[in-house]
């Protein structure tokens, strides 16, 4: 089969996700962020305490980057370690208020690329593409 021959959607799809992570990325270094610290930080935001392996795989990165990335962000005061509740044995991280303030500033800059990126898309077509996107993942999950 060649290329031709394909839906040709898989290409496609490189080709945007390249193009907002270079755009992503771009904002974020200005913030003194990277996109797999955003990625972290977005997820503590919402879970409150998380594992390293947790954020590993809720972070699209191997659990030894994400132990880079910990460290890092603890270095620079983003994140604390704090006693896993349930597993005496485990720690968890912990999103400190320095954090919460740039990813504030981050989450605004992110959102601005993704309006920019569906300009002139009808809210009701954002809302598919997000269905279709969804869709799309849980099909491959179920390989």
């Amino acid at each position: 089969m060649r290329f031709k021959d394909t839906l040709g959607i898989s290409h496609k799809l490189k080709i945007v996700e390249h193009e907002l992570c270079q755009r992503i990325e771009f904002e974020l270094a200005k913030l003194g962020l990277t996109f797999p610290q955003y990625a972290v930080l977005s997820y503590l935001e919402e879970k409150n305490t998380a594992t390293n392996a947790e954020l590993a795989r809720n972070s699209s990165v191997t659990p030894q980057t994400t132990n880079k990335i910990m460290q890092n962000l603890e270095r620079d005061g983003f994140v604390t370690k704090v006693q896993n509740l349930e597993h005496g044995l485990k720690q968890d991280f912990k999103m400190k208020p320095k954090a919460e303030k740039i990813l504030c500033a981050a989450h605004a800059r992110v959102n601005e690329i993704e309006l920019k990126m569906v300009k002139g898309l009808p809210k009701k077509q954002v809302k598919e593409l997000e269905e279709i996107l969804s869709k799309c993942l849980r099909n491959l999950n179920t390989f």
